[in-house]
C-alpha cells in the first residue's frame, strides 16, 4: 500500500507539473520569452549558417587567386620563353649576316686580286714590242 500511495504521489506530481506547465504556457508573458528563445535560436543558427557561407566564400576566392598567381607565372615563362628564342633568332640572323658579310668581302678580295693580275697581265703585254714574225722557211725537198 504504501507503494500504491507514493505511485499516487508521483502521478498527482506529474499532473500538477503538467498542469502549471500549461498554464505558464497560455501565459503572455511566458509565451513571449518563448518566442524570443525561438528567435534567438534562430538568429544563432542564421549566424552559424552566414558564417559557414563566408568561409566558402573565402575559400573560393583563394582558389581563385592562387589560380590567378599560376597563371601569371605560366604566362610570365612563356614571355621569358618567346624573348629567348626571339633573341636567339635575331642572334642566328646576326651571325648569318656576318657571315654572308665575311664571304661577300673575301670574294671582293679575290676578285681585287684577280683583277690585279689581270691589269698586270695586260700591261706586261702592252709593254713589250711587237716582234715580227719570223718567216717560215719553205719546206726543202730531199733527193735522192
Amino acid at each position: 500500500m504504501a507503494q500504491a500511495a507514493q505511485q499516487l504521489s508521483q502521478n498527482n506530481l506529474v499532473a500538477a507539473a503538467q498542469k502549471k506547465a500549461q498554464q505558464q504556457a497560455q501565459d503572455p508573458i511566458i509565451q513571449m520569452q518563448q518566442q524570443e528563445l525561438q528567435i534567438k535560436a534562430q538568429d544563432a543558427m542564421r549566424k552559424a549558417q552566414k558564417d559557414q557561407a563566408d568561409v566558402a566564400l573565402k575559400q573560393a576566392q583563394i582558389a581563385v587567386e592562387q589560380e590567378r598567381i599560376a597563371s601569371q607565372e605560366r604566362q610570365a615563362q612563356l614571355n621569358t620563353l618567346a624573348k629567348a628564342a626571339t633573341d636567339d633568332a635575331k642572334l642566328e640572323e646576326k651571325q648569318s649576316s656576318q657571315v654572308v658579310k665575311a664571304l661577300v668581302e673575301e670574294q671582293k678580295i679575290e676578285n681585287q686580286a684577280d683583277n690585279a693580275i689581270a691589269q698586270t697581265i695586260l700591261q706586261q703585254a702592252m709593254s713589250q714590242p711587237d716582234e715580227p714574225e719570223e718567216p717560215t722557211p719553205p719546206p726543202t725537198e730531199e733527193r735522192q
